[in-house]
């Protein structure tokens, strides 16, 4: 067993996360159940070792193998551990650096898992080019917390504060609330430059999320006041007319709004989705 989180290699306990990213020097808060994730978690403990964790592929998948497992994850150290009555934990980790699996195996009482580190490729660009990258990243993401508004204030001082491009990516990429799959592709990029292009790919996307949510707030207000109880959304944009394919990421935006109402206003805003040809109850649709 590896005792020194500072060596490239060796052999952890390990853990599988369902629709979260660990990323280094992140601090993480998940709520464990698994009866095999808490063993490995109380392996760490007592043995004040770190913990690998990983993401899969399909939250639905409650006995993960490797093939369930995405190649990539995070060592981690164990903060904090509150035990459950219903003998589950919630726990607080702190990322320490990207690792990918060699194995990922049951020893028949947890996971545990060979690891080797992923060190960040050089950046070989030159520094008016790194200091134009930040910039840009900075910008588009002070656009993003103007439009998301309830972001909390110590995220925006620490990203206007960072000028490390790896660093910089993967704090905004584990801050904001982008699909799991998006932030597990941030974290396998090695290269710090191409990690940017995709974290501003992703805060152009939450950005555009925001904006939609922001209208349908308002529509639903003025539809809320003038009595009505539902809303029908069309999941097409004006330029897609009747092509075959909805505009999912409208669709989703329309849930998150949903379902950030309170009972009172859900009770009022039954929202209906109309798919094609289907009337569709939204609250019910797998989006």
């Amino acid at each position: 067993m590896l005792l020194d989180e500072k060596q490239i290699s060796g052999t952890f306990p390990a853990l599988a996360l369902r629709g979260l990213v660990a990323f280094p020097d992140m601090l993480l808060t998940l709520d464990v159940g698994r009866k095999k994730s808490v063993k490995a978690l109380s392996f760490a403990m007592d043995k004040n070792v770190p913990i690998y964790l990983v993401t899969q592929k399909d939250i639905a998948v409650e006995d993960p193998n490797a093939s369930h497992l995405y190649e990539m994850g995070c060592l981690c150290r164990v903060r904090q551990v509150l035990k459950m009555p219903d003998g589950g934990a919630k726990v607080l980790v702190k990322g320490i650096y990207r690792a990918r699996h060699l194995n990922f195996t049951d020893n028949g009482a947890h996971y545990v898992a060979t690891i080797e580190k992923c060190e960040d490729k050089p950046i070989r660009n030159r520094e008016v080019y790194i200091e134009s990258l930040v910039r840009r990243i900075k910008n588009e993401f002070d656009r993003y917390a103007i439009a998301a508004q309830n972001l909390p204030e110590d995220i925006v001082l620490s990203v206007a504060s960072n000028n490390d491009v790896a660093k910089l990516c993967d704090f905004i990429a584990f801050n904001v609330p982008a699909p799991f799959d998006d932030k597990q592709y941030v974290l396998e990029q090695l290269n710090p430059v191409k990690r940017l292009e995709v974290v501003l790919d992703i805060l152009k996307r939450e950005l555009e999320i925001c904006e939609i949510d922001a209208k349908i707030n308002e529509i639903a207000k003025i539809i809320e006041a003038n009595g009505a109880s539902a809303i029908c959304v069309h999941g097409r944009t004006r330029e897609q007319m009747y092509e075959p394919y909805a505009n999912w990421d409208y669709i989703k935006a329309v849930k998150k709004r949903n379902m950030g109402l309170s009972i009172k206003q859900k009770s009022v805003l039954q929202i209906i989705i109309m798919l094609g040809y289907l009337l569709t109850l939204y609250l019910d649709n797998p989006t």
